[in-house]
């Protein structure tokens, strides 16, 4: 049996999921202002909790409207040997998704702190960092510096772990 050959071309397809997108972020940041319980502790000045959802569905919007832009300027052909890469880079996504299921169990099983180096590290050789010392550096100094910046400045507890 032969697989069907999909009608949407991927110009279309791109259009299609960046109108997908961009509704569903206007939803969803609609629905952040009905957020309740927060209006009592409410203090001048304060960001509140509806900030950080505000914030990244904001730039979900200016991606969508980026991916239904380009969708536009996008030649509809695409090269012959493309075929294989491009099978080998629809992978990508699965295992970057099953890698982040994994991450979850291991932050609450190993900690914040190991569980987000070892990710990261995943992340980068996936997505093409092959330097040593990228791989080294990175990873450490951002994890530190977001469990510097949640725990000192924000006082949000990242999971220590359960074993350690």
């Amino acid at each position: 049996m032969t697989e069907k050959a999909s009608t949407l071309s991927m110009k279309q397809r791109d259009l299609l999921a960046g109108i997908l997108l961009l509704l569903c972020a206007l939803l969803f940041y609609v629905l952040t202002y009905h957020f309740g319980g927060y209006e009592l502790e409410k203090v001048p000045y304060d960001m509140g909790p509806t900030f950080l959802p505000r914030l990244l569905l904001a730039a979900l919007g200016i991606e969508a409207i980026f991916l239904i832009v380009f969708s536009r300027a996008k030649k509809a052909k695409s090269p012959a040997g493309a075929a294989g890469l491009k099978a080998l880079l629809q992978m990508r996504p699965v295992i970057m998704f099953c890698a982040f299921l994994i991450y979850v169990y291991l932050a609450t099983l190993l900690g914040y702190i190991v569980a987000t180096i070892a990710f990261m590290v995943i992340s980068f050789f996936l997505l093409g960092v092959r330097r040593v010392w990228t791989l080294v550096l990175v990873p450490p100094a951002i994890t530190f510096a977001t469990y510097y910046l949640f725990g000192s400045v924000l006082n949000i507890y990242l999971p220590s772990g359960s074993l350690f």
